[in-house]
């Protein structure tokens, strides 16, 4: 390749790479912003229910009832699955939920509230790195 090549591959990896950067701060400005008014519950799990992610390839999604703080019982299966299964019928588990709207619930994960924003954080930061590795031995 010749420098021009390595120049404009270089900027590529850069901008590519503060743009995916700033989509990872954006990400966790909207999560804290979205789970900021959440309330924190103990939930049971239910069941747990199996769904194909492909062939002879399984998922095993956890169902979990709790009660709000106004004492209405909400089930909802996560929408975060595990293989192995994580979780086991009767297993007391951590559920976060919106008050204004209860069935919007989730299992009280760092990966269900965290993942996007970390995976674009990572990223953007070695697209940046490798693209200023280029940049610099041009």
């Amino acid at each position: 390749m010749n420098n021009g090549l390595f120049f404009i591959l270089g900027n590529l990896l850069v901008v590519s790479g503060v743009l995916l950067l700033l989509g990872g701060v954006f990400a966790w400005l909207r999560a804290q912003r979205k789970y900021s008014a959440w309330i924190s519950e103990d939930g049971v799990v239910t069941s747990v229910v199996s769904h194909s992610i492909g062939a002879a390839n399984f998922h095993f999604y956890p169902v979990v009832e709790f009660r709000t703080k106004a004492g209405k019982i909400i089930s909802f299966e996560s929408e975060l699955g595990f293989y192995p299964a994580k979780h086991k019928p009767g297993q007391t588990v951590s559920v976060w939920y919106d008050p204004a709207d209860p069935g919007r619930a989730m299992l009280d994960l760092a990966a269900a509230k965290w993942t996007t924003p970390l995976a674009l954080g990572v990223f953007g930061a070695i697209a940046v790195l490798i693209g200023g590795i280029i940049l610099s031995v041009m």
